[in-house]
């Protein structure tokens, strides 16, 4: 489904993946593959990469049922659920691409039925850090 440099993202289905369909990584060999399937989903898949981070959607027990789009860090456990960043009244997202930059796109569905378009920025890990000592600092003051 999308690849950037070595590294290749898609969908898998069979005996290894428990006959459901599971976000899958690989780094330019078949025998180099992560099931990106996440604890509590049934099924996944993965959309696009920026050649470190992928994105795309699953669902299962974790997220009610509903498909949720998903963002990932090279492995099942480092999954990040972007439908928790969206406002009220959407039951369904997918991510299907992310930039250089972290920038996700996607799409989600409202109460209505309508599809809507979706940008998601995801703060690098160094923002986050600075983010957080920012907050911790804060809190030191107040106390």
């Amino acid at each position: 489904m999308g690849i950037n440099g070595s590294q290749q993202v898609g969908v898998g289905y069979g005996s290894a993946t428990g006959d459901e369909y599971h976000a899958l990584l690989w780094n330019g060999t078949a025998a180099s593959y992560v099931d990106l399937n996440p604890s509590g989903f049934t099924s996944s898949g993965a959309n696009g990469t920026n050649g470190t981070q992928q994105v795309g959607g699953g669902s299962g027990s974790a997220t009610g049922g509903q498909g949720h789009a998903l963002l990932w860090n090279g492995s099942a456990n480092s999954y990040v659920d972007l439908h928790q960043f969206l406002p009220e009244g959407f039951a369904n997202s997918g991510a299907t691409g992310i930039d250089s930059y972290g920038n996700i796109v996607g799409c989600a569905y409202d109460n209505l039925g309508y599809n809507r378009a979706i940008l998601w920025q995801v703060p690098e890990p160094a923002t986050l850090l600075l983010l957080g000592l920012g907050a911790a600092m804060l809190r030191s003051k107040r106390t």
